[in-house]
């Protein structure tokens, strides 16, 4: 992972911690239902089965960065998400 990667991963975390300070339980809920579609998965399967074969592009390589750091992003938000709910039962 490259350091633009890390800065863009530190200004998101940034920006979902003030997020998080508006968040609401239909907001909430919201983000807790949010998944990637089943060609997006595919995708992903696709190019972890090349990137582990070694036979990636330079373009597949970012490709599959970017789809793993929206798979972490969306993970960190999920979690932040039902950690508000349970707290707010």
């Amino acid at each position: 992972m490259t350091t633009t990667h890390l800065k863009s991963h530190t200004e998101w975390h940034s920006l979902f911690k003030r997020a998080e300070q508006g968040l609401t339980k239909p907001l909430a809920d919201a983000i807790s239902s949010l998944d990637f579609t089943s060609e997006e998965v595919a995708r992903i399967d696709e190019l972890s089965d090349k990137a582990n074969e070694g036979t990636m592009t330079k373009q597949e390589t970012l490709e599959l960065e970017s789809l793993v750091d929206s798979v972490d992003l969306l993970a960190y938000w999920q979690s932040s998400a039902r950690q508000f709910l349970q707290m707010n039962e």
